[in-house]
């Protein structure tokens, strides 16, 4: 029989959304590495599966990865210039918009 250590998953979860946040908000590949400390955090400590994993990443890191990635980018890309317009010009949250696209496309898929 396995026996599981009974460690503060949450506790260990605020610590890295402590010191990831800050960084992934200039940096949108922290938002990447902040989604796999926390798959493999919840891995190791609750046996969680991977399909459960990406579909936290999706719920939480997906968004802010966006948007941190148009932020960053948009002075350089006219790509990204045209999506900031749009999305003045029409209210919308195109961010917002991919991410509930690529989390229905996700629920799709595994099941």
């Amino acid at each position: 029989m396995v026996r599981r250590m009974k460690t503060p998953v949450g506790a260990i979860n605020r610590l890295i959304d402590r010191y990831l946040h800050p960084l992934a908000e200039k940096d949108p590949t922290w938002w990447i590495i902040d989604g796999i400390l926390h798959s493999t955090v919840e891995y190791w400590l609750r046996g969680q599966n991977t399909h459960r994993s990406i579909d936290k990443f999706l719920q939480y890191n997906l968004e802010p990865f966006l948007k941190t990635l148009t932020d960053k980018y948009k002075d350089n890309i006219d790509l990204l210039s045209a999506i900031d317009d749009i999305q003045r010009k029409f209210d919308i949250d195109i961010a917002g918009i991919v991410t509930h696209t690529v989390r229905e496309l996700w629920k799709m898929i595994k099941y």
